[in-house]
C-alpha cells in the first residue's frame, strides 16, 4: 500500500512540474509607420478568441507610429512562431480614421487551457487631437494630454487621463477608471465600475451612470450626476457651487463627504451618511427607504433641505448657530430629539416638533413615515 501512495504522490509531482515548466512565455514586437498622422478615429476589429490592451499616448515625434507587441504562452519559440504568423494584422487609414483588423483562424490553437495570446497596440498621436476609439474586446488606455475623448468599448476595461476637453465612454462589462479631465464628462457603464477623480467640468455637467457598479468620485469640480442599482456612490470632495449634484440609487448606499451644491440624494434599501455637507441655495432633497440617513457637520446657506424616510432613523448635526427653520415629523410611536440648538419653539405636538433659530433664513423638514426616530442636533448652544 505504503508503494502504491508513493507512485501516486510521484505521478502528481511529475505532472505539476510538467505543467509548470512544459510552458513559457514568449514575446515579439514590431513597429509600422502609417502613411499619415491626420486620423483621429482609431477602429479595431478583433476576433473574439484575441484581446490584450490598446494603448494611446500623446508624442507627436513618434505620431505616425504604431507599436505591435505579442505576447503569448507556448510550448517552444517554434510554437509561438507558429501563433504569431496565425495572426493577420492589417492597419490602414482612411479620412480621419486608423482602422485596425485583427484577423485569427476559429478555434485558434491557443484557445486550450495552457496556452495563450495577446496583442497589444501602442499609438502615438500629437496632444491637438481629439481621440476616438471604438473596440469589442481590447483593454483601452489613453494618457494625453488630447483635445478630447470618445470610447466605445464592449468586454475591456477604459483607462484615460489627461483630457483636455470633453470626454464620452461607453462600456458594457468592465471598470472604468478616469483621472485629470478639464471639460464635461458623460461615462455610461452596464456593469462595471466608475472611478472618477481630479475633474473640472469647466461649468458642465458630469455625469456617470452604471447598472451594477460602484461610482466612486473624487476632487470634481461642476455638477454632477450619479445613477447606480446594485451598488455604491461614493462621492468625496465635489464642488457644485450653486448647482446640483445628484446621486440616485436603488440597493447601495450613499456616502457624501465635504460636497458643496444642491443635494438630491435617494435610495430605497441602503443607508444615505454624509459629513460636511454644504447644502447650497434652493432645494435640497434627501430619500431615503428602509435604512437609517445619518448626516454630520452640515451647513446651510438659505436652503431648503427636506429629508424623508421610511420606519427607520434620521440624524442630522449642523453647525452651532444656524439660521433654520425647523419642521421635525414621524408617526405615532417615532420619536424626536434636538440639542445643541438655540432653538425657539413655534409648534409642538406629540408626533411634531416646530422652531427656529436665528432669523431662519434656511428650511429644515424632517419627515419619517413609520415608527422612527428624529435627532437634529448642533455642537453647542442652549435649546429651548
Amino acid at each position: 500500500m505504503q508503494k502504491i501512495i508513493q507512485g501516486i504522490i510521484f505521478l502528481l509531482v511529475t505532472s505539476l512540474c510538467w505543467n509548470s515548466t512544459g510552458f513559457a512565455e514568449f514575446t515579439e514586437s514590431t513597429t509600422k509607420t502609417l502613411p499619415t498622422e491626420e486620423f483621429e478615429i482609431i477602429l479595431i476589429r478583433a476576433s473574439r478568441n484575441i484581446s490584450g490592451d490598446l494603448q494611446v499616448f500623446s508624442d507627436r515625434n513618434r505620431s505616425r507610429q504604431i507599436k505591435i507587441n505579442y505576447i503569448g504562452k507556448a510550448k517552444d519559440q517554434t510554437e509561438f512562431n507558429w501563433f504569431v504568423n496565425l495572426v493577420d494584422i492589417d492597419i490602414e487609414t482612411s479620412q480621419d480614421k486608423a482602422i485596425v483588423d485583427i484577423s485569427t483562424p476559429d478555434h485558434a490553437p491557443w484557445e486550450d487551457i495552457d496556452r495563450s495570446m495577446v496583442i497589444n497596440l501602442d499609438f502615438y498621436l500629437p496632444s491637438d487631437k481629439t481621440i476616438r476609439v471604438s473596440g469589442r474586446f481590447h483593454n483601452i488606455l489613453v494618457e494625453g494630454p488630447f483635445a478630447g475623448l470618445e470610447i466605445n468599448n464592449d468586454y475591456g476595461e477604459v483607462m484615460a487621463k489627461s483630457i483636455k476637453g470633453k470626454t464620452n465612454i461607453r462600456t458594457s462589462h468592465k471598470n472604468v477608471n478616469l483621472e485629470n479631465v478639464d471639460g464635461a464628462v458623460n461615462i455610461l457603464n452596464n456593469h462595471g465600475n466608475i472611478r472618477a477623480s481630479r475633474i473640472n467640468a469647466q461649468g458642465n455637467l458630469c455625469r456617470f451612470e452604471t447598472t451594477a457598479g460602484t461610482i466612486e468620485l473624487d476632487e470634481v469640480k461642476g455638477e454632477v450626476v450619479a445613477i447606480t442599482s446594485h451598488n455604491d456612490i461614493l462621492l468625496n470632495n465635489i464642488d457644485a457651487g450653486d448647482g446640483k449634484i445628484s446621486a440616485a440609487n436603488n440597493y447601495g448606499a450613499i456616502e457624501l463627504y465635504e460636497v458643496t451644491g444642491r443635494i438630491e440624494a435617494t435610495t430605497k434599501y441602503n443607508t444615505i451618511d454624509g459629513n460636511g455637507i454644504n447644502f447650497a441655495p434652493g432645494v435640497n432633497e434627501i430619500t431615503g427607504g428602509f435604512d437609517p440617513i445619518d448626516l454630520t457637520e452640515v451647513t446651510f446657506n438659505k436652503s431648503k433641505l427636506s429629508i424623508s424616510n421610511n420606519f427607520s432613523d434620521v440624524s442630522l448635526g449642523m453647525d452651532a448657530a444656524p439660521s433654520v427653520h425647523v419642521i421635525l415629523a414621524t408617526n405615532e410611536g417615532g420619536a424626536i430629539y434636538t440639542s445643541g440648538l438655540p432653538l425657539k419653539p413655534v409648534g409642538i405636538e406629540r408626533n411634531r416638533f416646530e422652531g427656529v433659530s436665528g432669523d431662519g433664513t434656511s428650511e429644515l423638514q424632517v419627515n419619517i413615515i413609520g415608527i422612527g426616530r428624529i435627532e437634529v442636533y448642533g455642537e453647542s448652544g442652549i435649546a429651548y
